[in-house]
């Protein structure tokens, strides 16, 4: 019986909102455990990306996480963000 492919996910782009940080995986791999035959198992490492850093997911999770405010949405106006209240000793 042959093998079928599944067709890998249609990959898109999203900036990282203000205040946010989304978990990718990356290319690295690393040794997470060996078989009882002694074969390594291997895991991607997962990197964090910060605010403003741009991030490559599946379209479905981009479209789910702008949604959900962690990614920006281009399609949105742009949030004015003041500079906020300044603490401290004012002579």
């Amino acid at each position: 019986m042959p093998e079928t492919k599944e067709a890998a996910p249609k990959l898109a782009k999203g900036i990282v909102a203000k205040g946010r940080t989304v978990t990718v995986p990356s290319d690295e791999r690393r040794i997470a455990g060996y078989t009882a035959e002694g074969k390594p198992v291997y895991q991607t490492v997962q990197r964090v990306a910060a605010p403003g850093e741009e991030v490559e997911l599946p379209a479905a999770e981009i479209a789910h996480l702008r949604l959900a405010g962690f990614l920006v949405d281009p399609d949105a106006p742009a949030v004015v963000y003041g500079a906020g209240p300044r603490f401290g000793h004012q002579a």
